[in-house]
């Protein structure tokens, strides 16, 4: 079932992006050349799961999901333009392969396809507020890549600051993934802890990527929790990486406690991810100690 959802979520991907027709320029080419590279497709998968579980329509569970994957993946080409990373997905990024004009027009061309399939969404009173919260968490997603690009203020709370920008960079599009399938099915009320839990998730998802990435984010003067910790606190690295490693799992905690709060299991894919996320941590806690 989910493969076969998974497999209309593509399909529906192109149709809403390529024209593929006598006008095919080189934007849909570069929309295309990165749909076709591949990625997980974790936001539909979660999507399209947490849908069944809540009664709604399989028709417009694939275009929620739709929506997730376009967001993010727009998200993608936008970020790979602005950190000059030459690849994606094991292919040259949008920009490296085409210029930069085309990738900020490939990833504008998928935003607006995002809020077309609202308009394919079959009870009229939901594309409202469907295209409302789509509106919001697209919004936080700018203004939290803008903030990523200021430079940290260490002599405030560095670590607070650290896990907003990681919330307001790669939360929001995620969180969408449960949220729109509870919101098409009216229930408003668990959209607060809905968003909470993927916040806990998403940046503890972060603070797993910067403890694998300490070497090269130093060099390039990226954000990272571990260097962040290491010079606001004026931590010896190994102690810094294993704060670092103890708050995502306390954040882990928290995601996982809130999914229990909702109905039908319905964030289950995501407190699975969580939970291998848990171990790969602990794991990482038991080899500090060890080497120290």
């Amino acid at each position: 079932m989910m493969r076969t959802s998974l497999g209309a979520v593509e399909d529906l991907l192109i149709r809403l992006c390529c024209a593929l027709g006598p006008e095919y320029s080189s934007v849909d080419a570069a929309v295309s050349s990165h749909l076709s590279a591949g990625g997980g497709r974790l936001r539909a998968a979660i999507c399209l799961d947490a849908a069944e579980r809540v009664g709604v329509d399989s028709s417009d569970a694939i275009r929620l999901a739709a929506i997730c994957e376009l967001l993010h993946n727009a998200s993608l080409i936008h970020d790979d333009l602005l950190d000059r990373s030459m690849m994606r997905r094991g292919c040259p990024s949008i920009w490296y392969q085409y210029s930069d004009t085309i990738a900020v027009c490939a990833g504008d061309l998928m935003l607006a396809a995002a809020f077309s399939a609202v308009s394919g969404l079959s009870v009229d009173a939901s594309r409202t507020a469907v295209s409302a919260l789509t509106f919001q968490r697209v919004s936080e997603v700018i203004r939290g890549q803008v903030r990523e690009q200021q430079v940290m203020d260490y002599a405030q709370d560095a670590q607070a600051e650290y896990e907003n920008r990681a919330r307001g960079k790669s939360a929001s599009l995620l969180s969408l993934a449960l949220e729109l399938p509870l919101l098409y099915a009216g229930r408003t009320d668990l959209l607060a802890t809905t968003n909470e839990l993927v916040g806990d998730f998403a940046t503890a998802y972060q603070i797993a990527d910067d403890l694998l990435d300490i070497e090269p984010d130093s060099a390039e003067g990226l954000l990272n929790i571990v260097l962040v910790m290491e010079r606001s606190m004026n931590l010896p690295r190994e102690f810094a990486k294993d704060r670092a490693a103890k708050r995502g799992l306390d954040l882990l905690e928290q995601a996982v406690k809130r999914a229990e709060q909702l109905p039908f299991n319905c964030a289950d894919l995501l407190v699975g991810h969580a939970k291998k996320l848990q171990a790969a941590m602990e794991a990482h806690l038991i080899l500090t100690t060890a080497g120290s």
